[in-house]
């Protein structure tokens, strides 16, 4: 080894050498071959460079240094350190000056004198620290009796004298500083702490250090606790203490979660109620769905029944009206006959026609209609059943020729459907008007009427209109939304009127939405309704279809 400087060999004839730059080093003898083990400053020597190197009594290691002299026990490997303030003349040593007498006091040569001592003289350092905790920080801020820290007064005495601080949440990061009392030097104290509930071991302070920092502590309990030691001699038992409570914000107190229970509860109690709501609708949705189609097969299958009887009816009676010797009553009678089986068998063919639509197999066959001949011409069979229940029945049509593209069956059962509507509610004395209407997006219902809309505008395309008004019963604001409904009838418990079979307007509706027209309408009880008809004037729309 060419840096030892000093050696020494023990009783047990192991040798420890005194290096220049690696400390204490023992050599291990292997089969003619040396290995070194080095005990630096890193594994608690005084200081790396070791001038001189001797045993006492007892088999422990004595070493003299650049910063120290060094008591190494090789059983433990663990160095306890003398310095200039435990009693040394000074910390620098000789380069090998250092000497064992044969009564064991050993000798040791500073840059400032002689110093020698019986090993076994020294008395270890056995007083008993006592650490106080002399300022806290927040934020490293200091904080003092009475301040107030984001709306807490933490401290309601000096820190030393207060056992518990209670933080809340944005009081997390804090900081103590800690010393010990009654000692003159404190460069050779050491201090050690910990937080008990954080922290699994002791942290170690280097000399001089007496600060412990905490970040951003989670809410709970904590013991903060704190000891010191001589030259790294024997820990005190006692240390000091302080109890530490960090408060949860109060979305996480017992209270927050408490709630956060209830309202999950009260969250799933409402999804439970809506989803057996929802399926109970959806069941009732589906039984009237099925009664609905019953009832439409059951009059579908009825009607068919009906037509051919009533056929059989028509073709005698149209042959005995052909006879030009009849007598007038009896020609008036046979007529009034003709008259009602043609209705009975316009019903019928009307209930086919709404199953159809409402099935979806009924199809449009387009073509292009003059508005104003074709609605004068249905509307004129209107005008002896107006004459006969004393209603005054106006036609009020423009001037100009519009045309639209439509089914002609189809567009003359909606007006038909729409005049019938008016005559059945409307009383003796009454009024009811048939209107063209161009552009009937622009038109302005009576102020006070309630309104309902169907069907989508398009504001690109242009509509005419056909307008119903009449003077009739009128309907509630809560009977409105629904007059389009199957087998609905309006107000049927307060009306003395004819009733009907409730499919007439919900024809009228399938009609239009088939022409992907809209149907607008606005009606006040007892003063009168309007129904708007709005269809498309060109043939694009039929053409996409």
């Amino acid at each position: 080894m060419q840096n030892g400087i000093s050696i020494h060999q023990d009783p047990e004839s192991n040798i420890w050498v005194g290096t220049y730059d690696k400390g204490l080093a023992r050599v291990y003898t292997d089969e003619n071959e040396y290995r070194f083990k080095f005990y630096d400053v890193s594994r608690g020597a005084p200081g790396n460079a070791v001038y001189g190197v001797t045993g006492d009594v007892q088999g422990n290691i004595w070493i003299s240094t650049e910063h120290g002299i060094g008591k190494f026990d090789p059983e433990s490997e663990i160095f306890e350190n003398f310095y200039r303030d435990d009693g040394l003349l000074s910390d620098y040593f000789m380069w090998k000056s250092y000497y064992r007498a044969p009564d064991g006091e050993l000798f040791f040569g500073s840059v400032d004198g002689l110093n020698l001592f019986y090993p076994d003289e020294i008395i270890k350092d056995t007083i008993s620290l006592k650490v106080l905790i002399s300022e806290l920080r927040i934020q490293n801020q200091t904080i003092n009796y009475g301040d107030t820290v984001n709306g807490d007064v933490i401290l309601h005495k000096h820190i030393t004298y207060q056992d518990t601080l209670v933080l809340n949440h944005r009081n997390s990061t804090l900081s103590f500083e800690f010393f010990t009392s009654g000692q003159l030097s404190t460069a050779n104290i050491i201090y050690k702490h910990t937080l008990a509930g954080y922290d699994e071991n002791w942290i170690m302070h280097e000399k001089g250090s007496r600060i412990a920092n905490y970040n951003n502590l989670p809410p709970g309990t904590y013991y903060f606790r704190v000891k010191a030691t001589i030259n790294e001699g024997t820990w005190s038992e006692r240390f000091s203490e302080k109890k530490i409570v960090v408060l949860p914000p109060w979305w996480k107190t017992k209270l927050a979660y408490t709630v956060y229970a209830v309202l999950l509860l009260c969250l799933i109690f409402l999804i439970t109620h809506f989803l057996v709501r929802f399926l109970k609708l959806k069941h009732e949705l589906i039984y009237n769905k099925k009664l609905h189609q019953s009832k439409l097969m059951f009059f579908t299958y009825v009607s068919h029944e009906f037509k051919t009887p009533l056929s059989l009816i028509l073709a005698p009676l149209n042959e005995l009206l052909n006879v030009n010797d009849l007598s007038p009553h009896a020609r008036k009678n046979l007529g009034l006959a003709k008259q009602n089986a043609d209705s009975l068998l316009g019903l019928v063919n009307e209930l086919m026609e709404f199953r159809r639509t409402d099935i979806g197999i009924s199809k449009l066959k387009p073509e292009q209609i003059e508005l104003t001949s074709f609605v004068s011409e249905v509307a004129q069979q209107f005008e002896i059943v107006a004459e006969q229940k004393k209603i005054q029945f106006l036609i009020n049509f423009q001037e100009n020729r519009l045309k639209i593209w439509a089914d002609t069956k189809k567009f003359r059962k909606i007006i038909n459907n729409l005049i019938e509507n008016s005559m059945k509610h409307t009383p003796q004395g009454g009024l009811i008007t048939l209107s063209i209407i161009n552009q009937p997006q622009n038109y302005k219902f009576r102020e006070n009427y309630n309104t309902l809309h169907l069907g989508q505008n398009r504001k690109d395309t242009a509509y005419v209109g056909i307008l119903v008004s009449d003077t009739g019963v009128g309907i509630s604001k809560e009977s409105l939304p629904r007059i389009f409904d199957r087998f609905y009838q309006i107000d049927a418990e307060k009306a003395s009127h004819h009733i009907g079979s409730g499919i007439g307007l919900a024809l009228v509706k399938n009609l239009v939405l088939m022409h992907q027209g809209e149907i607008r309408v606005a009606s006040e009880r007892g003063e009168g309704t309007d129904i708007l008809i709005c269809l498309q004037e060109n043939l694009q729309l039929f053409v996409s279809q």
